[in-house]
C-alpha cells in the first residue's frame, strides 16, 4: 500500500470514529429530551384529576407514561383539562365502592385507560 491508500484509509477511519460518536451523542440527547418530557407531563397529571383515574384503573403513572404515545398523553391531559364532568368525576374518584362497580364511562379518558 502506497502512502496515498494509508492517508485515504486513516481519513475514512477518521470520519467514521467522528460519525459514530457523533451518532452517540445525539442520541444520548434526544433520550434525555424524552425523559424530561415525560417529566413534564408527569408534574401536569399529578395537578389534574387524570393522575387519580390512572391510579383508579390500577395504573402506575410511569407505566402509562411510557407505555402510551406523547400526542394521546398530552390529547388526554387536554381532555381532563376541558371536561365538564367535574362533579361525576369527584364522585367516581372519591368513592368507596370497587372500581368494577363505578361507572367511569362518562370520563373521556376510561376507554384509553382501559386498553392500558
Amino acid at each position: 500500500m502506497n502512502i496515498f491508500g494509508f492517508i485515504y484509509v486513516l481519513f475514512i477511519s477518521g470520519i467514521l470514529v467522528f460519525t459514530g460518536i457523533r451518532l452517540v451523542s445525539v442520541i444520548n440527547g434526544n433520550f434525555r429530551t424524552g425523559q424530561r418530557l415525560r417529566e413534564t407531563l408527569a408534574d401536569r397529571i399529578k395537578l389534574i384529576r387524570l393522575g387519580r383515574m390512572i391510579k383508579m384503573h390500577g395504573i402506575d403513572i410511569k407505566t402509562y407514561l411510557h407505555k402510551a404515545p406523547v400526542h394521546e398523553i398530552e390529547s388526554n391531559i387536554r381532555d381532563c383539562e376541558g371536561c365538564n364532568r367535574i362533579t361525576d368525576c369527584d364522585g367516581a374518584l372519591g368513592g368507596i365502592e370497587p372500581m368494577q362497580a363505578r361507572n367511569l364511562s362518562f370520563c373521556p379518558n376510561d376507554e384509553f385507560l382501559q386498553k392500558l
